[in-house]
């Protein structure tokens, strides 16, 4: 049964975090950092793609974000994490962060766009601090 459990657990966390981030968008709040900190995400943009690639829009899912498709790929090796080896994994594991970082630098500093903001006097965080003492 233990290890029936710890089978599901990568699917399981998956699916609680598409349960938290459905909720969050049904509140109005599509990214919970940029909306504390004023600062996109590296996945920001990630969703929407997701929603054009469902509805054949190809094109517009590459504009809200370029490595939209990395996810299969990544959901895929955390699924069959046990049959790899650990080097293989966690080496799989560190490219995509560093991929994804690249491109939010990329996406952040050198094109211009309104889905990758860095925008912290508009984050919840700084309109608080200002509430408070200004």
């Amino acid at each position: 049964m233990k290890s029936r459990l710890r089978q599901t657990e990568p699917l399981l966390v998956l699916f609680c975090i598409a349960v938290f981030y459905g909720i969050m968008n049904l509140m109005g709040i599509h990214c919970p950092i940029r909306f504390l900190t004023g600062i996109s995400c590296p996945g920001c943009g990630m969703t929407r793609a997701w929603l054009s690639v469902l509805q054949g829009d190809f094109a517009q899912a590459m504009s809200f974000h370029p490595l939209f498709w990395t996810l299969i790929p990544a959901v895929i090796v955390i699924i069959f994490q046990k049959q790899l080896s650990r080097q293989l994994f966690y080496g799989l594991v560190w490219c995509w962060i560093l991929l994804m970082i690249v491109v939010y630098l990329v996406r952040l500093f050198l094109i211009e766009n309104q889905i990758v903001v860095f925008e912290p006097w508009n984050g919840a965080v700084v309109r608080l601090f200002r509430s408070m003492f200004f």
